[in-house]
Formats: C-alpha cells, sequence, structure tokens
C-alpha cells in the first residue's frame, strides 16, 4: 500500500522484497528486541510476559481469563478489587520489578484467588477496577460473543454463497449455505461488491476454451 501511494504521488514504481524468514523474524518483537540489547537469549514464559507481572492466563471456576497489570498503579487496583490486600501491603510484590523477581511464588497465590469465583464475577470486579482483562473464548463464545456479532464480518450477507457439499451416489448435492469469515477490513465500497460461490467443477471450461481460441 505504501508503495501505491507513493507511485500516486511522485508517479515512480517500487521494487518490493520480503520472505516468511523477515516476516517471521519481525513478528519476535520485543523478544528480538531484548537479546539484541542484552545478547542473552529469551526463556520459555508460557502466558507470562517478560517484563509486565503478573501478565498470565488463568483458570476460573468456569473458565479461564487473561489478566494484564501494566503499572504499579493498576496492581493496588488489582488486589484492592479481589480482596487480595495482604499482596498489596506485601514488599516483595510492591514493584513491578519485584513482582517479575518474585513470580512464581505471585503466581500461585494469584491461581488459588483466581479460581474462587466464576469468570463473569471476576470479569467485572477487575474492568470495575479499569484492570486490563478478558475472557479466554472456544470459538462457539468467541463466535456467539456481542462484539464479534457487531463487526458483521461473517458471509453471506444476504446474498447466494452455494458450496457443493459432497457426492451422493452419483448425484451431487448442491446449493448447501455455508458461514465463512470474511476480510477482516472494511471499506465502503466493498457493501458493493456482489458474493458469490466457489466455481463448480468445470462451470468455466466453455469460456475458457472460447477464450484459448480467440486469443490464439
Amino acid at each position: 500500500m505504501a508503495a501505491l501511494y507513493e507511485r500516486e504521488k511522485t508517479g515512480k514504481g517500487q521494487l518490493l522484497h520480503t520472505s516468511l524468514l523477515e516476516t517471521a523474524l519481525a513478528m519476535t518483537s520485543f523478544s528480538a528486541a531484548s537479546y539484541l540489547a542484552t545478547g542473552e537469549n529469551p526463556q520459555r514464559s508460557g502466558n507470562r510476559h517478560p517484563s509486565i507481572c503478573p501478565y498470565n492466563i488463568y483458570r476460573t471456576r468456569d473458565g479461564l481469563i487473561t489478566v494484564a497489570v501494566a503499572n504499579d498503579k493498576m496492581w493496588e487496583r488489582f488486589c484492592s478489587c479481589l480482596g487480595l490486600d495482604q499482596l498489596r501491603d506485601d514488599p516483595a510484590y510492591k514493584t513491578n520489578e519485584l513482582r517479575l523477581k518474585n513470580q512464581d511464588a505471585l503466581e500461585l497465590e494469584l491461581e488459588a484467588r483466581m479460581k474462587m469465583d466464576k469468570t463473569e464475577k471476576i470479569l467485572q470486579l477487575l474492568k470495575e477496577a479499569k484492570v486490563s482483562c478478558s475472557r479466554v473464548n472456544s470459538l462457539d463464545q468467541a463466535f456467539s460473543s456481542e462484539e464479534v456479532r457487531a463487526l458483521d464480518i461473517f458471509l453471506p450477507k444476504g446474498s447466494k454463497h452455494d458450496m457443493i457439499a459432497g457426492r451422493l451416489g452419483k448425484k451431487q448435492a448442491m446449493g448447501t449455505r455455508t458461514r465463512l469469515v470474511g476480510p477482516p477490513f472494511h471499506m465502503d465500497c466493498m457493501d458493493q461488491l456482489e458474493e458469490d460461490n466457489a466455481p463448480r467443477l468445470g462451470q468455466h471450461s466453455q469460456m475458457i476454451r472460447k477464450w484459448l481460441e480467440e486469443s490464439t
């Protein structure tokens, strides 16, 4: 997109070079930055964050939630809303640096607390205290959530989107509607595009033959 914009402004095109290797390296993000700055290989940390604590996925009585306590002020609110005053006042956990240093012991305390209540109750407490958190959803929970439904990302959107369901003997079952996840972006012009189904076997054979005959 940047190259197209450059061409629009200057009239000069761009030759793009990229690779899966470059993409993979770029996705290492802060792990790569840490290694390049210190020369030390990052160790496996599971769902923990290498420089923020607590930042993890926790099991509740009926599910999983993710929590990211971004700073010391949020840590105080986090402890207060969950009734963890003893952790809030503990000198070993006073700062993010100390919490990282004593992370293993702290995580045991937090895991025990999270298991005491159901997901909805804990989320409500954390959100009211303005602590970064979210439910860890299965696909059925994600697709039925209010946030995903509001994205209007599913296909079809009121027009045909048929598929070949398979073969039943010599008969081909056709016309079965299937739901798909649409493009993860939205533009005004996309509402005017006509959705269509994938071509059936041989559907365009005659058109292709005619094109080849006319082009030779």
